[in-house]
């Protein structure tokens, strides 16, 4: 039984008649019998052969297999940032992690979400879960509350030390990581209002002394990957956060040997007892200015030339040593003339300035001597310009102002120089030189992060919310390094920035058919297929939960 169509001319005129025939052996032969005669259907819009197949089926008593036109759109989810930063959160067995150590697991979800949020589109923790409606992150359901949200940045809080105890151990354990170089950075952020208690106004690395912020510890290894963090108030000294991250290290990490790099701010000789007595060896840069450890050092000084010439635009001089410590005086001729320019800069911007006050009074007003004296000290002191300016009115009254040339020498003659100090016998001058170098890329690194899951603003003012804020920074940063060591161990050489970006177009488009839905992924590219293989995956999923 078939469908027959037969075609009777008349004249000009061709007309089509549709047949519902049936085929038997009569005496041998095949004949054709017709069941159903369907007529000419010529003039049959489509509506009506559907309509034909519609009420056959329903006489029958068949279902009809669906067709492309009952495919119905539902929407489209971000799939291939999520799905990447996933492979990462389930690396680090961070969801299991999470669930042993809250007491309730629905806080798990928003914490990913919030992390996640950090590294692709950062947003504060109302706009966030809006966010989360058009991601595809596994285990993340659209109907998250809200205040789950915010009350998960205060469990996380709760948890810090044991989670950031099993984080170290799966690193030390799954990734082939360095620790026995650790180095010890300190940043702030800022509140555009008062921020919770801990917000005080000190030395804003963000220039912003107007504004109370929080001091934020970072402990690194030498890739950058963060072990720990911690929060301090705004005004804390540097060298007082120290003995916390030595305990961590001793205590928590059980780190037996390891070389601790610091920067200026962290030198007392209590600190560094505290690191000889813990066994740690050190690296650590001494202030150059007001110190009489510095003069003493800076008076062994060799001339340039008695330097040796090392890598990347650094020379280095070991000094004699004293009291069981190394110094090594170290040189970078390209600092040098940079801070050597920035200075002159700086110096002909104030010179302009003090020569405005030359000019004859405007209007026949005179100048009051202690307003502009006041004017100019202020101005001079925002650009540490101060020391290197004399300046005063004669007796009309004029100013009369001259550039310190001595005191412009003695600062001359410490650019690009820095000067270690450290307890290690073993090391060699460039092995000194280059692991304080590592440093200064580390600050680089995390000044770029900060933009990048952008720790500012804050929406929060109660401290335990801040604290957990910043504690959903600092796992987006450790995902976003071990994603970038992740690719670079690959032989991929790109930012997360980049990595995240190229995934970007990588969509699960979700469909209904027939009563079901179905969430499909989109096709990649070859980029996003290494990229994604880099990461740990075998192969990309085609159809999702």
């Amino acid at each position: 039984m078939f469908i027959r169509k037969q075609v009777v001319k008349k004249g000009p005129v061709s007309n089509t008649y549709l047949k519902l025939v049936e085929n038997y052996r009569q005496k041998g032969n095949v004949v054709q019998k017709t069941l159903v005669n369907f007529g000419n259907i010529n003039h049959w819009p489509q509506e009506k052969v559907r309509e034909l197949i519609y009420k056959l089926s329903q006489v029958m008593d068949i279902e009809l297999p669906p067709s492309l036109e009952d495919i119905e759109h539902r929407g489209v989810l971000n799939f291939g940032q999520p799905f990447a930063l996933g492979l990462l959160w389930d690396a680090l067995a961070l969801g299991e992690t999470l669930e042993r150590l809250l007491a309730t697991s629905p806080f798990v979800a928003p914490i990913k979400t919030m992390v996640f949020n950090r590294l692709i589109d950062p947003h504060s923790e109302l706009a966030t879960s809006q966010w989360a409606t058009g991601q595809y992150i596994e285990g993340v359901s659209e109907q998250v509350p809200l205040h789950h949200y915010y009350r998960a940045l205060n469990q996380l809080v709760e948890i810090k030390a044991p989670l950031e105890d099993r984080l170290y151990n799966t690193l030390n354990t799954l990734f082939t990581l360095d620790f026995s170089l650790l180095f010890y950075d300190l940043t702030s952020t800022y509140f555009e209002g008062e921020g919770p208690s801990s917000a005080k106004k000190g030395y804003s690395r963000d220039h912003r002394p107007d504004r109370p912020q929080v001091e934020i510890g970072l402990l690194v290894n030498r890739e950058g990957i963060p072990l720990s963090h911690m929060v301090f108030d705004g005004n804390v000294k540097d060298a007082t956060t120290l003995p916390q991250i030595v305990d961590q290290m001793r205590g928590s990490f059980q780190i037996k040997r390891c070389i601790f790099v610091g920067d200026k701010g962290m030198v007392t000789s209590k600190n560094l007892t505290e690191l000889s007595a813990a066994g740690y060896e050190y690296i650590v840069s001494i202030k150059l200015r007001r110190s009489k450890q510095a003069e003493r050092l800076l008076g062994l000084d060799p001339e340039r030339d008695q330097f040796t010439e090392l890598k990347d635009n650094l020379l280095v001089y070991e000094l004699p040593s004293s009291g069981g410590q190394r110094s090594l005086a170290c040189y970078n001729p390209i600092r040098a003339q940079e801070t050597r320019a920035h200075r002159e800069e700086l110096l002909r911007s104030c010179e302009e300035f003090l020569s405005q006050f030359h000019l004859p009074p405007k209007q026949g007003k005179t100048k009051d001597p202690v307003k502009v004296r006041l004017r100019i000290d202020r101005f001079l002191r925002q650009r540490k310009m101060a020391p290197f300016f004399t300046y005063g009115f004669d007796s009309h009254g004029t100013l009369k102002y001259q550039r310190k040339r001595e005191e412009i020498a003695k600062e001359a003659a410490l650019d690009g120089l820095f000067i270690l100090t450290t307890n290690s016998t073993e090391l060699s001058p460039e092995a000194l030189a280059l692991g304080y170098k590592t440093l200064w890329e580390v600050e680089h690194a995390f000044r770029e992060v900060k933009d990048f899951i952008k720790i500012r603003p804050i929406y929060h003012h109660n401290g335990e919310r801040v604290r957990g804020h910043i504690f959903i920074c600092f796992l987006a940063y450790l995902l976003e390094k071990l994603l970038e060591k992740r690719l670079e161990d690959h032989g991929l050489f790109m930012s997360a920035r980049k990595a995240l970006q190229e995934l970007s177009s990588v969509k699960v488009v979700i469909s209904e058919l027939a009563g079901q839905q179905i969430k499909k992924v989109t096709s990649i590219v070859k980029e996003q297929e290494q990229i994604l293989q880099a990461l740990g995956a075998q192969r990309m999923p085609r159809i999702v939960p």
